[in-house]
């Protein structure tokens, strides 16, 4: 579903988000 995409690709940013910190 598109919705599970764009749950993903927020994760995936959450993720470079939280290593840049």
């Amino acid at each position: 579903k598109v919705n599970q995409i764009g749950s993903v690709t927020e994760s995936m940013q959450a993720c470079k988000l939280a290593q840049s910190n």
